[in-house]
């Protein structure tokens, strides 16, 4: 129990934070808190210094860049990126098998590439283009890709499995590396399907839905937030599957 209450002050901590820099809204702050410490409790305390860490750089992302309409994290963006995380966390406290630590380490850094990708991908001085086609896109619209975007999901994934040196070996954090980089890939082309609006005043497409703006493309039901949760699952997803067909 002292883990689970040393991870509820320290989330509660950092959300009261997160809420005066006006990075989450108080739905954020209340998803976050729990699967901070459910993280905590279940896994330990370097699984929620990655988190923390990619938390922290992904917030400071989103303030750097002056295109961007600032707004308060809500709980669907939390879950959407930490969604995986908080159900793999109980499932390594009734079953600690290793994979299932590597799982969660991994799904980490698939959020914190893709979300990289994404900020830093805004900065670029060219327009983004669609993954499979290389039709240009309007900045902000999945399933457009930058070179500087693939860079940053790069040193992302990069970051975050070198980090993870401290606690697993050479070839865990070569695992997390490459699946955090292919889950971000799986973003943007789930992110080819998702739903997109056209600005009838503009003429401009855009994922936002407002008074002005009409259907253009897409599934729907498949939005940006889903979007990420549907890549990170299946990323991890994907390695689960390959380490039980190929070594257990």
């Amino acid at each position: 129990m002292t883990d689970f209450l040393i991870g509820f002050l320290l989330s509660v901590g950092v959300g009261v934070i997160a809420y005066s820099k006006r990075s989450l809204n108080l739905s954020g702050v209340l998803s976050a808190l729990v699967i901070g410490t459910l993280l905590y409790g279940f896994v330990g305390w370097f699984s929620f210094l990655m988190l923390m860490v990619f938390f922290v750089s992904s917030s400071v992302l989103s303030k750097l860049n002056p295109d961007k309409t600032s707004s308060r994290r809500t709980a669907i963006q939390v879950l959407a990126n930490g969604g995986v995380v908080g159900v793999l966390a109980v499932v390594y406290g009734f079953n600690q098998d290793p994979l299932i630590y590597i799982l969660i380490l991994t799904s980490i850094a698939i959020s914190a590439s893709d979300t990289w990708s994404s900020e830093i991908g805004r900065l670029s001085k060219k327009l983004p283009t669609l993954i499979f086609t290389n039709k240009q896109v309007p900045k902000g619209i999945s399933g457009g890709v930058t070179a500087l975007g693939f860079f940053a999901s790069f040193l992302a994934a990069l970051l975050f499995s070198s980090l993870s040196l401290i606690v697993v070996g050479y070839v865990d954090a070569f695992i997390i590396f490459v699946f955090a980089l292919i889950g971000s890939t799986l973003d943007s082309c789930l992110g080819i399907i998702q739903v997109k609006y056209k600005d009838t005043e503009t003429d401009v497409l855009t994922e936002k839905v407002s008074d002005s703006t009409v259907y253009f493309s897409g599934f729907k039901w498949l939005d940006n937030n889903l979007v990420n949760f549907l890549a990170n699952l299946g990323a991890v997803f994907l390695l689960f599957i390959l380490v039980y067909v190929f070594i257990y």
